[in-house]
């Protein structure tokens, strides 16, 4: 006969695990949804990782700081229609993005467009 006290007691701990990635995942709350802004640059990187694939562009202002825009997952992307050859290093590109409320230089993307070719790409939820 199965014990009734220990049941309930497994189902908790698995749905306590379960839950548990999803807590330590951080929210969009880093990003200023109010100040959008948008930069022109070249892309430097594009790193097709999980759980956020990022950019780093080199703004054109000529400061020399880089920029880390932060996406969502790959498999996002892939369902969006994106690759990981959809941006390559020195491609010149025009980013709208959320810029950190903190000041740092970094963002959450919202569209990426390459100069040269035209393709847009948004980010997609």
């Amino acid at each position: 006969m199965i014990n009734t006290k220990t049941t309930r007691s497994a189902a908790a701990i698995v749905a306590c695990l379960a839950v548990f990635p999803a807590m330590a995942h951080h929210s969009g709350s880093m990003f200023d949804s109010a100040k959008p802004m948008t930069l022109r640059g070249v892309v430097r990187t594009f790193d097709w990782v999980n759980p956020h694939a990022r950019i780093l562009i080199e703004p054109d202002d000529q400061t020399g700081k880089i920029w880390m825009l932060e996406t969502t997952s790959p498999g996002r992307l892939a369902r969006g229609g994106w690759t990981r050859r959809s941006l390559q290093p020195g491609d010149r590109v025009e980013v709208k993005m959320l810029p950190a409320k903190d000041g740092r230089l970094m963002g959450n993307l919202v569209e990426i467009r390459n100069l040269a070719t035209g393709v847009a790409l948004d980010r997609p939820d």
